[in-house]
């Protein structure tokens, strides 16, 4: 599923995965997938040695310092999901939203949702990025460390808290 936008301050498709592609969409899709690069993953720009380009998104991680990675923006699609535009036989770039966008983030029947579901949301709470069972760039309302930590950064703002008949995050994102 993908991101749903309900507002899109800017849609930006600079950069390819920080992750090493073949061109098969049946092998891309899975280690894409299993990379953490699904819809509403929360990316920062950063140098690479498996990117054609030298420089790629690669989901956020919380143990960072800010300063030294910043939020770019979120993934708007899904592995699978125009697939043929990621792989280096096309473009080999994703999109991503950018620029305090509006969203719906879903969890659906994906393995590797980009909000942390073990969490209560409530409308109007900060949300931050932070991680669950390795899972970088998640969505969460549970701050992390304090200082300079990137966890510890407010990055939006819950806009519609998950029930189990609607099952999605609502992001106003502030970055």
């Amino acid at each position: 599923m993908a991101l749903e936008l309900q507002y899109l301050g800017q849609n930006v498709s600079l950069f390819g995965p920080n992750l090493a592609l073949v061109g098969d969409p049946s092998i891309d899709n899975p280690a894409l997938q299993a990379a953490g690069y699904v819809a509403g993953t929360i990316v920062s720009v950063v140098t690479s040695a498996t990117n054609p380009d030298g420089v790629a998104i690669a989901p956020m991680d919380p143990a960072g310092v800010i300063g030294v990675v910043s939020p770019f923006g979120a993934i708007i699609t899904e592995p699978g999901e125009f697939a043929n535009t990621i792989g280096p036989s096309a473009s080999n770039r994703i999109s991503v939203a950018r620029q305090h966008f509006i969203g719906n983030i879903y969890a659906g029947s994906n393995t590797t949702p980009s909000y942390d579901t073990s969490q209560t949301y409530v409308v109007g709470n900060p949300l931050f990025v932070g991680s669950v069972a390795g899972q970088l760039g998640m969505w969460t309302n549970q701050k992390g460390a304090t200082g300079t930590a990137i966890g510890s950064q407010q990055l939006g703002i819950v806009t519609h808290a998950p029930t189990t008949t609607e099952p999605w995050l609502g992001v106003a994102s502030l970055f």
